[in-house]
Order: structure tokens, then sequence, then C-alpha cells
């Protein structure tokens, strides 16, 4: 997947908002499958599946790439402030 650091940043955002608690009860209740929870990946028709313990490594994994990112960003750009 192919996105810039502001869309990761903003997928980020969007899947924190998400109450985990509430869309697996929420979906039990509407007969759906509570072990997944499904990503729509727009504007592709990729849809992610994934189970509780996944949804978290991935939230992990943002976090760790967007920290890493804005790591490399600050670091170019203080190099060019320096020259």
């Amino acid at each position: 997947m192919k996105i810039s650091k502001e869309e990761m940043k903003q997928m980020k955002t969007t899947l924190e908002s998400i109450d985990l608690n509430y869309w697996f009860s929420d979906s039990a209740s509407k007969g759906f499958d509570t072990e997944k929870i499904y990503i729509d990946i727009r504007p592709t028709a990729v849809r992610l599946r994934f189970n509780k313990q996944e949804f978290i490594q991935l939230l992990q994994l943002l976090d760790t790439t967007v920290e890493f990112v804005e790591g490399i960003a600050s670091k170019v750009e203080n190099k060019w402030h320096r020259n």
C-alpha cells in the first residue's frame, strides 16, 4: 500500500477512533461475524479483515511508522536548514 505521510496519519486517526468493544458487541447484535472487523480501503475496492489482536497490532504498526516517518522528515528538514 502506498500512501503519503498525511494519509497515514489520517488513517491512524480514523482507526484510533473506532471503539472496538462497541464494534464487536454491535456486530454480534446484528448477527455479523463478531471475530473480525472489516476496513474498506478507499478509493480501492480492497477490504481488509482483522481480528481484535490483529487490529491492535495494526495500530501499533501505524504508531511506529508515523513516528519513524516524522523522525526522518525532521532530520532532513534540519539538514537543509543548516546548509
